[in-house]
Formats: C-alpha cells, sequence, structure tokens
C-alpha cells in the first residue's frame, strides 16, 4: 500500500515494477491521507485476510463455539468438465465415529487446530460491540483483559477432546455441501495433545477405502409397513473371507503360517496344501503373480535349512509344491495344488 498526493500520477510505473513479483499482491489505495482513512483501509485489510474464523461444534444436543487456526481457506476444485470454489460453513456438525485404525490416513487438503470459543467480559461487551463494527478482535488491546476464566467454564470442545483420546477414534463432521472433515486428537509431545481437523477433498468418496460417506449411515426406511425380521431374497453364502492385503504384516502373517504347517509335515500336510492354495489364489486374483514365484523360493529355500530330526517327507511334499508352483497350470485359479502321494515303511 502506498499513500501519498502523487500516487495517481506514479501509479502506471509502480504497476509496471510489479510485474516483475512472483507472488500475490493488491494495491490498497485510500481515500485521503487523513486518519480515518487510513484507518478504515487497516481494518478492510484486517478483516478480509486476518479475520479468525468462528463458528460452531454440534453433536446432538451439544454444541460449543471454536475457532480454527489457521482459518480456512476457500478450496477450488477443478476437474475435467468442472470447476467449483468450496467454502466452508461455520457450523461443524459431527454426523458419526469411526476408530482411528479403521479410518487410517486419508489425503487431506488442510489441517487447523480446533480451539474452544473463550467468553467476553461482560464489562468490555460494550466495548468489543464497536470494535467488531470493524474487526472482530481488538489486536491492541491485552488478551487477558478481554477474555474470561476459560478453565472454569464447561466447554464440549474439551470434551470430545478428550473422549477422542481415550477411545483413540475420530469424529467425521460435514463442514460443507457434501464436503466432510475428520476430528481428532493429534500429540506434538508425550504430555500436550490437541484437538485438529483436517479437511478431506470436497466428495463423499474422499477416503476410498470406506466408499461412500453417505451410505455409513443407516437409510430411512421406505416402507415403513415392513417388520422385522425381512427374509433376503438372494441365498447367503458362508464360504471363507476374501484376503486382503491392505498392509505388509496381513502378507507375511500368512506366508508365515504356510511355513509353520510346512515344519510339522506330514501331520500337517492338508492344512499347509489348504493355507498353501488359498495364498496362491488370492495372487492370482489380485494379478499378483511374483507371489507365487517368490513363494517357490521360499519353499526351497526352506527345504534346505530343515533340521535333521524333521521328518523324510517334509522336503518332498516341499520340493513338490515349490515345482507345482512355477508350472504355467499353476496359474488357473481352478487348479488345485494336490499332496504328493508317498509311504515310508
Amino acid at each position: 500500500m502506498l499513500l501519498g498526493m502523487f500516487f495517481s500520477t506514479s501509479k502506471a510505473y509502480i504497476e509496471k515494477s510489479f510485474e516483475h513479483i512472483t507472488y500475490n499482491y493488491k494495491l490498497f489505495i485510500p481515500d485521503g491521507l487523513d486518519l480515518i482513512s487510513i484507518k478504515n483501509i487497516y481494518f478492510y485489510i484486517a478483516r478480509t485476510y486476518y479475520s479468525p474464523w468462528i463458528g460452531q461444534l454440534i453433536c446432538g444436543n451439544f454444541c460449543s463455539d471454536v475457532t480454527l487456526n489457521p482459518p480456512p481457506l476457500p478450496y477450488r476444485k477443478i476437474t475435467d468438465f468442472n470447476n467449483s470454489v468450496h467454502k466452508m460453513e461455520n457450523i461443524l456438525e459431527i454426523c458419526g465415529f469411526i476408530e482411528l485404525l479403521h479410518l487410517g490416513s486419508p489425503a487431506a487438503i488442510s489441517r487447523h487446530l480446533v480451539l474452544p470459543l473463550p467468553r467476553f467480559r461482560e464489562k468490555h461487551s460494550a466495548k468489543s460491540k464497536s470494535l467488531t463494527s470493524h474487526f472482530p478482535l481488538n489486536m491492541m488491546e491485552s488478551t487477558d483483559d478481554l477474555l474470561g476464566d476459560d478453565g472454569t467454564t464447561p466447554s464440549f470442545c474439551v470434551l470430545l477432546h478428550g473422549a477422542l483420546k481415550v477411545e483413540n477414534m475420530a469424529a467425521l463432521c460435514n463442514i460443507g455441501n457434501d464436503w466432510y472433515g475428520i476430528l481428532f486428537s493429534w500429540a506434538d509431545s508425550k504430555k500436550k495433545s490437541n484437538l485438529m481437523l483436517s479437511v478431506l477433498e470436497p466428495g463423499s468418496d474422499s477416503v476410498p477405502w470406506l466408499g461412500d460417506i453417505n451410505n455409513l449411515v443407516i437409510p430411512p426406511n421406505p416402507q415403513p409397513g415392513e417388520t422385522f425380521p425381512i427374509k433376503p431374497p438372494e441365498k447367503r453364502s458362508y464360504a471363507q473371507n476374501c484376503i486382503a492385503w491392505i498392509r505388509q504384516t496381513g502378507l507375511q502373517s500368512d506366508i508365515q503360517k504356510i511355513l509353520r504347517h510346512a515344519r510339522k509335515i506330514p501331520d500337517k500336510t492338508q492344512h499347509f496344501y489348504k493355507e498353501l492354495n488359498r495364498v496362491r489364489r488370492a495372487a492370482i486374483c489380485l494379478g499378483f503373480i511374483s507371489l507365487i514365484e517368490g513363494l517357490a523360493d521360499i519353499l526351497e529355500r526352506e527345504c534346505t535349512l530343515l533340521p535333521g530330526s524333521a521328518h523324510p517327507a517334509c522336503a518332498f511334499q516341499l520340493t513338490h509344491a515349490a515345482g507345482l508352483l512355477r508350472e504355467p497350470y499353476s496359474k488357473d485359479t481352478k487348479y488345485n495344488i494336490m499332496p504328493m502321494k508317498m509311504s515310508f515303511i
């Protein structure tokens, strides 16, 4: 911002010099050189760029005035056929709760510190009302003089933070039209933790492994006349659950289970081939063909590391299974690797 009587004559030169600036800029021209004009333009800058975000955190009948630090900015979502701007509302309504283990670490566009909004003392209510006409908070006043004693005032924000920290859960909240965020407890040290808001991308599918967020709630009954129990038309399947290797530990535990059964052959021969075929079919369905080759190498290596007290059938079965894993027809999900027939006298 430049002040002066000759600003209009030198405006073209100043704008030309600003063309070399890489970051965003904006010129503010006061109406005059009096104190009121300068004060108004500073109040406008503070209200536009430095105004804190103030809203409400709602969960059922509980409500708490909160503020976010840093204040959230409008988010522009650009797709192939759409260009939309999303602005966070001043109401954070909690939709439900989910365990952090199931939530994982979804991608977030921003993270904010959630603080309970302190209340003003009554003796400053008239003074603060005159200040809010220009700027919500008087930055020249002492915070201790304007703010009340927050430690003695009950706050739902503090209650929610303590509950999420103890239960190791997160709260899913609605922050706008088809826009969601995650409230969770984050600790920057062993003794201090804070309530954080992680803003997800706009849309109900911002967490891919959870699916559509709108489907996490129970839908209303379209036909109130029907009562439970209702027999579903489809036939129930009691087959074993599918394998999902979301984390590395899941794959390692399945391979270790195969090796544990392999060391106990011939007593665990059927269990060994059952787990081997289960992992093999899962690898084929996921296109993880390199896992089958690696599993064959692991079985051959385990065969060389067998102790002298191992049963002779153990080495034969491991070599037999490793050889069949490398065959082309073993890449078919309908094919089952069968145990090698043998008899010891």
